[in-house]
């Protein structure tokens, strides 16, 4: 008996050590992803529209504003949905291998296939409550936004998982954008793209699931060469992140190679996907040589898409749908919701931090779809407001 249980004791010892390994292995992307995920979430409501606007404040604009549809330039919030989409591509190829030495390369396609598809579900539910229209026929677009973004990009970057060199399949993913700025400019693709929102869908399939490649090449590169030394790994993140954001920078200046975020143009996916690389490379030193644990970013980015919907769903009710303020000119009351969606996200993260629960992106996404029919059903059928 006393055997068994010391048996069983040092297995679980075991276990512990292997669950904190993996956690600390993980720690510099969990961190990077929170960053980008509290950025994101902040500027969900603040500030106002109109206070984004480069002739309203320059500063407000480049941090917290889109370039127009038009524009020749990007801003750095601009480089946050890209971002964001690259560092979920460098957990899918982490997850992908783990998964197929478990279960088959088989289920774990499977997997991701329907997570994304889950995702895509969400992500048309809410462009349909939020009017309905899908298609517009007057201008030949389609209503797109970062949700459906996200799964398009996720579907179109799983064959890719199987060009197994990351250094090809990195080239294949800034190839695939540049493939898209042909299109764009011979295929007649621009004006779409002008035209829509995150580029449509071919911005989606194109520019952003080029920043998904490229963020599975560098998980693949970091996490699967065990015989390249750390440093080295760390050394060629950072060189590669300064070619990118110069690199695209530089071609900005050929006519017809804007950086233009509204078209997820060539240069844009170059430039974000650099400063991505960029900031991670900053968050691997914390992580690797000061063994920094930045406990609130890092409970942000265990479950970033649960700390996304926490605030897009409720924001998009109270603005979108009843119409509580307007959000285009209150300052107050954006800066009000701001502090109450931070702090409802910061009390949620923390606690699930506490628990090390870390929810599936599945389970998340199908528990927003009930929540956000249930909402519509209660709006529509309970208080007779039409969507």
């Amino acid at each position: 008996m006393g055997e068994s249980s010391e048996v069983s004791s040092d297995k679980k010892t075991t276990e512990n050590m292997s669950v904190s390994k993996k956690s600390k292995r993980l720690r510099w992307i969990d961190q990077a992803r929170g960053f980008i995920m509290f950025y994101l979430v902040l500027t969900i409501t603040w500030p106002p529209e109109d206070y984004r606007k480069r002739e309203t404040n320059i500063v407000l604009h480049y941090l917290f504003g889109h370039a127009g549809t038009t524009d020749t330039y990007m801003t750095l919030f601009d480089a946050g949905a890209a971002a964001f989409i690259l560092v979920l591509g460098l957990s899918m190829a982490i997850s992908f291998t783990r998964r197929s030495g478990k279960h088959g390369s088989g289920k774990a396609v499977q997997h991701l296939v329907v997570r994304y598809l889950i995702i895509l579900a969400l992500g048309m539910l809410i462009i349909y409550a939020d009017g309905g229209e899908f298609f517009n026929e007057d201008k030949g677009t389609v209503r797109w936004d970062v949700i459906p973004s996200i799964a398009a990009a996720g579907l179109v970057s799983i064959p890719f998982l199987f060009i197994r060199d990351p250094k090809k399949r990195l080239y294949v993913g800034i190839g695939w954008a540049l493939l898209y700025q042909i299109l764009m400019i011979f295929a007649g693709l621009k004006e779409y793209a002008i035209n829509s929102v995150h580029g449509g869908i071919y911005g989606s399939i194109f520019g952003y699931a080029a920043c998904g490649i490229i963020g599975t090449a560098l998980g693949d590169y970091m996490y699967s060469y065990k015989d390249i030394e750390k440093d080295k790994k760390f050394k060629d993140m950072l060189s590669l992140g300064a070619i990118m954001a110069v690199g695209g920078y530089l071609l900005t200046f050929i006519p017809e190679m804007e950086a233009a975020k509204r078209q997820v143009s060539f240069t844009h996916v170059l430039i974000s996907s650099g400063i991505t690389f960029l900031g991670l490379s900053v968050f691997w030193y914390l992580d690797e040589k000061k063994d920094m644990e930045l406990t609130y970013l890092r409970a942000f980015g265990m479950n970033p898409f649960l700390m996304y919907l926490l605030v897009l769903i409720p924001d998009f009710l109270i603005v979108d749908l009843v119409e509580l303020y307007d959000a285009d000119t209150d300052w107050l009351m954006n800066s009000v919701f701001m502090v109450i969606y931070i702090l409802i996200d910061s009390v949620v993260a923390l606690f699930l931090y506490k628990k090390r629960k870390s929810l599936s992106t599945e389970k998340v996404a199908i528990g927003a779809i009930i929540i956000v029919v249930g909402l519509a059903a209660i709006l529509i059928f309970g208080l007779g407001i039409e969507l």
